[in-house]
């Protein structure tokens, strides 16, 4: 799925999990980065997990991770490294999501108190 480079066998086995399957997953592959040193793969993997979650259970929570990961995997590169264009590409696009949350709930909050339903 664009931005992500995740294979398309791991997505769609992803895809196919529910919102708790993936939250278990999501939860595995943090307690693995804590454990020791992780590649960008298993990072990358982690964040696609966190907005999967965030998705297929309105988890506000799990996207706040996927872009708190997503600028520490960032900061960790060179400004001309090759992969820090895709990198932030996939940053712009959690932040668009995290925007769209925050203008909805503006929204719903602002129009019942002007008396629009």
């Amino acid at each position: 799925m664009e931005p992500f480079n995740i294979n398309a066998e791991m997505t769609s086995s992803l895809n196919n999990l529910n919102g708790e399957e993936l939250d278990i997953f999501a939860a595995l592959q943090q307690e693995q980065q804590g454990q020791g040193p992780v590649n960008d793969e298993q990072i990358e993997l982690y964040i696609y997990a966190c907005f999967l979650v965030f998705k297929k259970m309105h988890s506000t929570k799990h996207l706040e991770q996927a872009i708190q990961q997503t600028e520490g995997w960032i900061a960790e590169l060179a400004i001309d490294h090759p992969d820090r264009a895709r990198r932030l590409q996939i940053l712009d696009f959690l932040s668009a999501w995290m925007s769209q949350l925050s203008f909805i709930s503006e929204r719903d909050i602002k129009l019942p108190l002007l008396g629009i339903r």
